[in-house]
């Protein structure tokens, strides 16, 4: 090598500067790194769930699913207890199944801020965003009359037992994710983590619109809207693996929506 070479070939020199990567590849970068971490949250939501040793967890854990859930939706009796009962039952199936939520688990590592930006997105931005689009949805449905079969919430007692329905309800969403994610192991264990959670955040949440056609009267399109709202909203759990986040957005998306309900 000549003094002063730089290393560049003759033809190098000859067409100027090593060009910059390219627009595209620039303006579809954003948009790689957040699927990577999307790809990343999937996983880690899917793998938070143990595997009970005790055979008599296993057998509890849809027991007490299907228990806490027929009380929630069919009303099989009227008592301010209910929704505690239901709760309680639905709390026991989450801990059966592996699953031990802690109240700030998505703020537990130090050093992070971003943790807390999440956080507060996922509590106060997500409902707003899933309201709005909820209420799009609503506008286009050509009969909700069904909808003047549901009580409004004036009490303050009322709202208590909301937030008590609203902690068991976030604990059957995270029970059918976590009953889909293990079935899907066993079926596809070959598959990527990500697809298995995905898979089964979008079952599990088509399931949960679907609990609801007894208190929307049987219609399926208004039932189609809580699919969707909880899709959306269920990412609070994937981003943060945070019951606590999940249960806190879903009460605020409830809070917002009601009124929409009841006046649709």
């Amino acid at each position: 090598m000549e003094h002063g070479d730089d290393g560049r070939s003759r033809d190098d020199v000859m067409d100027g500067p090593a060009s910059p990567p390219d627009e595209p590849e620039r303006i579809l970068d954003p948009f790689r790194k957040a699927f990577v971490w999307t790809r990343t949250r999937l996983n880690l939501s899917g793998e938070i769930f143990g595997t009970p040793q005790c055979p008599v967890a296993r057998i509890l854990t849809p027991v007490l699913t299907v228990l806490g859930a027929s009380i929630l939706v069919c009303d099989l009796f009227e008592s301010p207890w209910r929704e505690v009962l239901a709760f309680a039952a639905l709390a026991a199936a989450l801990f059966s199944v592996g699953y031990r939520p802690h109240p700030l688990d998505a703020l537990r590592r130090p050093g992070k801020p971003m943790r807390w930006f999440l956080c507060l997105g996922c509590v106060l931005v997500l409902p707003i965003v899933t309201f709005y689009a909820s209420a799009l949805l609503v506008s286009l449905i050509p009969d909700t009359s069904e909808n003047t079969g549901i009580a409004a919430t004036d009490t303050f007692g009322e709202y208590v037992v909301m937030f008590i329905q609203i902690m068991g309800e976030a604990c059957l969403s995270i029970l059918l994710f976590a009953l889909l994610y293990k079935a899907l192991n066993r079926a596809w264990g070959r598959s990527d983590p990500w697809v298995r959670s995905l898979v089964a955040w979008l079952v599990s949440a088509f399931l949960f619109g679907m609990l609801h056609l007894p208190t929307y009267r049987w219609n399926f399109l208004q039932c189609l809207v809580i699919f969707f709202s909880l899709f959306l909203g269920f990412a609070a759990f994937v981003a943060t693996r945070s019951w606590t986040i999940l249960f806190l957005s879903h009460f605020l998306y409830d809070l917002l929506s009601r009124p929409m309900v009841l006046n649709a």
